[in-house]
């Protein structure tokens, strides 16, 4: 931890872009993750039904591939997407790493809801605080999770909730440096890639609130009409 400190302030960090070996890297992992289990599912006898996989294994393909295809092109920043299709992909993705009794999403938005920027990275920011709720249990195998997207005036809110080992308010700070991480194999990129990508490229706010021992509340409140276009009405 102090080292990784240390190299925080010793070295400039570049930009957030999925060209970034680190970025790429920790991008991939957990669609290799879901590949890597579900293939050793086959192997074995499992509770998970076979359909299940075959749908994790299919987004956790396609999400590669929109990654890498992200490499060798010009990051878009102006794209239009359906909030909810977005998150549906994630969730189904994330089903391969968590037990669906303890994760049922509610998306109380239509389907018609959208947003302007890149669909990939919020997809990815969504993917990394998801992933850092279901780490925060350890070796506990019930990581119940909490997840309600809903619509409040001209914002889109998420609020993502875990009971896991919780954050004092030290730890809730320095782990928004880059390359900075609690965990033994972490990379240091998950909540600070969340965190630039809510506010630096959807024009919101990323909030957290965590309790050590209680668990971790993170909220999102992203217009859902930027100030440049709200202007331009």
């Amino acid at each position: 931890m102090l080292k990784n400190i240390y190299l925080f302030f010793l070295y400039k960090t570049p930009e957030y872009i999925f060209s970034d070996n680190r970025v790429f890297k920790h991008a991939c992992s957990t669609p290799l993750t879901i590949l890597m289990s579900n293939l050793e599912a086959d192997l074995c006898e499992t509770n998970i039904k076979r359909a299940d996989r075959a749908k994790t294994s299919i987004e956790a393909v396609t999400k590669l591939t929109n990654i890498i295809q992200s490499v060798n092109q010009k990051d878009e920043f102006n794209e239009k997407f359906l909030v909810s299709k977005a998150i549906n992909e994630v969730v189904c993705l994330m089903r391969g790493k968590i037990d669906r009794k303890y994760f049922e999403p509610r998306l109380l938005i239509s389907n018609d809801v959208s947003l302007t920027g890149n669909k990939l990275y919020f997809q990815e920011a969504l993917t990394c605080i998801l992933n850092n709720s279901i780490e925060s249990y350890n070796n506990i195998e019930q990581k119940p999770l909490s997840f309600v997207v809903r619509k409040v005036n001209n914002f889109l809110r998420i609020d993502e909730i875990d009971y896991g080992s919780g954050m004092n308010l030290f730890f809730q700070k320095i782990l928004l440096f880059n390359g900075i991480s609690t965990k033994k194999n972490g990379m240091g990129l998950g909540l600070r890639f969340a965190k630039r990508t809510v506010e630096n490229i959807f024009s919101g706010k990323m909030m957290i609130n965590s309790t050590v021992g209680l668990g971790t509340h993170v909220t999102w409140i992203i217009p859902l009409k930027r100030p440049c276009e709200l202007a331009a009405m």
